[in-house]
């Protein structure tokens, strides 16, 4: 696989355009930071440059433990790794001729429910802050099984493939509210 990635701007903003490749297969997600916590770009760059060396020579087929093998070894990056998720997800699935929505079954999931971020009482899950996709989904089910109310909160981000699978986890969670990037 190859990873390929620049900066580009989206609404008066910078954030970093991510793919990876193989073969004529391509996964594309975003890293958007966040201002507010003292991200910007560069810190953002910094990190892929990182992630790049365990990304060669692997194949999106050993997609799981790939995102493991990014947790492990670069912990305390989630945002990243998240990013990495939905474009491997991607790439696999292209790979494989599926749509996302074809592997998560979304069409199985009732609408979520759009609810302020003022609610009480709901448990809000930012995917970003948690890791690759696989783990926003164990820790939605884990919350629901437990009786929580689960709310996702979204983010519009500059690409498809990322917020469709925002999407999917909305649905999974049953609600969702919406958030700017700060």
């Amino acid at each position: 696989m190859t990873l390929l990635y620049h900066l580009a701007r989206w609404e008066e903003r910078e954030y970093v355009h991510v793919e990876i490749h193989e073969g004529p297969h391509i996964g594309i997600s975003s890293l958007v930071p966040e201002r507010c916590l003292g991200e910007n770009y560069k810190v953002l760059v910094a990190v892929i440059e990182e992630y790049e060396g365990l990304l060669k020579g692997s194949k999106p087929d050993n997609l799981f433990g790939l995102l493991e093998d990014l947790k492990r070894h670069f912990p305390g990056h989630p945002k990243v790794i998240f990013s990495f998720s939905c474009a491997l997800l991607e790439l696999f699935c292209k790979k494989m001729g599926l749509r996302i929505e074809e592997m998560f079954r979304t069409r199985l999931l009732p609408e979520p429910k759009e609810v302020e971020q003022e609610i009480s009482g709901f448990v809000f899950v930012e995917p970003e802050s948690i890791g690759h996709v696989f783990e926003v989904m164990g820790f939605i089910s884990f919350l629901k099984n437990a009786g929580k109310d689960v709310v996702l909160v979204k983010k519009k981000y500059p690409d498809t493939t990322t917020n469709d699978i925002l999407k999917f986890l909305a649905r999974l969670a049953g609600n969702f509210c919406r958030s700017d990037w700060r």
